[in-house]
């Protein structure tokens, strides 16, 4: 990315980073049983969410950049789609990623370690359902995401994969 000059890519670095550091928390309360772990892992996951939420409106679909009445999207000479279409993926989008807040809540309800048995039917039906709750928003929030992300590029080629450099 530096050799092309492509600056911005650093900060989407620091996007993944920090989407790893959550993962790395939880797994080092469940291995030290370290309490303030816990709270490091909803603070690390919630820093980036909101880091990724703002990548993903701003840089990937190019939105907050337009004037006169849809300041919040693209000038209307460079969107396909109607406004409320784009208006509706951005709430989609906050739900996929925020879906992991009502996943804990979910799982902050079962609190006993008798409850947390692999072997206990009401926890493998629940488990199945949340999986399946989360694959299928994630699937929903992806594919939206990955429409307005190839629109966004093919209006404002802000990437310039059109460019060629070196051959």
């Amino acid at each position: 990315w530096l050799y092309f000059g492509h600056r911005l890519q650093s900060l989407n670095a620091l996007k993944y980073f920090l989407l790893i550091c959550g993962p790395v928390s939880s797994i080092l309360y469940y291995e030290l049983d370290i309490k303030e772990l816990k709270y490091a892992y909803i603070g690390c996951k919630g820093v980036a969410t909101t880091y990724k939420l703002f990548w993903d409106l701003y840089f990937d679909w190019g939105l907050f950049r337009g004037k006169g009445c849809h300041c919040l999207l693209r000038d209307k000479e460079i969107m396909k789609f109607p406004p409320c279409f784009y208006y509706i993926s951005i709430i989609i989008d906050i739900i996929g990623l925020y879906w992991w807040v009502g996943v804990l809540y979910v799982y902050s309800i079962v609190d006993t370690p008798e409850d947390w048995n692999i072997g206990n039917e009401e926890f493998f039906n629940q488990v199945t359902w949340i999986t399946w709750a989360t694959l299928i928003v994630y699937m929903i929030r992806r594919t939206i995401w990955v429409l307005i992300r190839v629109e966004n590029e093919f209006f404002s080629n802000f990437e310039e994969f059109r460019d060629i450099v070196t051959i």
